[in-house]
């Protein structure tokens, strides 16, 4: 209610996110929310987690914004559903 949108955001699995590093600056005051398509209201279906824990690659931060990727582990998984998937990644 009271917070703002800052950064996005992909869910590979129900419980780790990929963001940019750069959005990481205070991770466990940030809420990340699924499910949610209309940032000024809620949403039926909508689910917010915490982070427990955070790593950014290790070279970010010492060539400008090269690197600038984060995953984060979420404190609790997040419950699939027709609305909230996550990302589609290919096999290497």
């Amino acid at each position: 209610e009271t917070g703002y949108h800052h950064c996005g955001g992909a869910l590979i699995h129900e419980s780790f996110v990929v963001t940019a590093a750069h959005c990481m600056r205070k991770p466990t005051t940030y809420e990340f929310v699924f499910g949610k398509h209309n940032i000024s209201k809620g949403e039926e279906g909508q689910i917010t987690r915490k982070a427990s824990s955070v790593v950014k690659h290790e070279l970010y931060g010492t060539n400008g914004h090269e690197y600038d990727i984060a995953l984060v582990k979420l404190e609790k998984p997040v419950k699939l559903s027709k609305k909230i998937q996550p990302i589609c990644i290919p096999p290497y």
